[in-house]
C-alpha cells in the first residue's frame, strides 16, 4: 500500500504542476487581481479537483473495465483539446479592457473542474491507478482524492503566490 501511495503522490504532483487550464487561470488571476482576490479561485480548484477525481475514479473506471477503448478515446480527446487550447493561447489577442472583470469565485472554480478536459484525463488516469481492493474501492478512491488535495494546495499555490507576487509586486 505504501508503494501505491508513493505512485499516487508522484502522479498528483505531475498532474498539478503540468501546464493546463487551472495553472494558467490561477497565474493570470494572480497577475490581474493579486493574491488576496485570487484565493477563492485557488481554493475552488484545490477542493473541486479532488472531488471530481474521486467521483470519476469510482464510476468511469468501472465502465472502462467493460469497454477498454474508452480509456484510449478519453486520452486522445483530452490530448487534442489541450493541444488546441495551447495553440489558441499562443495566437489569442485581448479584445478589450473591461473594468468589470473579476476573479472566479470558489463555486465557479469548483464547477469549472467538470469542464476541464485535462482534469477528465487526470481523473480517468488516477482511477486506472486504483488497486483492485474489491469492496474497498471507495476507500482507495478517497485516498487518491485526499492525496490530490494535499498535493494540490502547495502545487497550485506556487503558481498563485510566486507568479502573482513577482509580476505585480502585491
Amino acid at each position: 500500500m505504501l508503494e501505491w501511495l508513493g505512485i499516487i503522490a508522484l502522479f498528483s504532483i505531475a498532474a498539478c504542476l503540468s501546464p493546463g487550464p487551472n495553472n494558467i487561470m490561477l497565474v493570470l488571476s494572480a497577475i490581474n487581481f493579486g493574491l488576496k482576490r485570487t484565493l477563492p479561485h485557488y481554493f475552488g480548484v484545490c477542493f473541486g479537483y479532488p472531488i471530481k477525481i474521486v467521483l470519476i475514479s469510482l464510476g468511469i473506471t468501472e465502465l472502462a473495465a467493460h469497454f477498454p477503448m474508452i480509456s484510449f478515446f478519453v486520452r486522445l480527446g483530452g490530448s487534442l483539446f489541450l493541444l488546441l487550447y495551447a495553440l489558441n493561447l499562443l495566437v489569442s489577442v485581448p479584445t478589450s479592457t473591461n473594468n468589470q472583470r473579476r476573479p472566479l469565485t470558489y463555486r465557479e472554480a469548483s464547477l469549472f473542474q467538470w469542464l476541464n478536459v485535462k482534469g477528465w484525463v487526470i481523473a480517468f488516469s488516477a482511477g486506472s491507478l486504483l488497486p483492485d481492493y474489491g469492496t474497498e474501492r471507495l476507500f482507495a478512491s478517497l485516498v487518491v482524492g485526499v492525496c490530490f488535495l494535499v498535493v494540490s494546495l502547495p502545487c497550485y499555490y506556487v503558481f498563485v503566490f510566486f507568479r502573482g507576487n513577482i509580476v505585480t509586486g502585491k
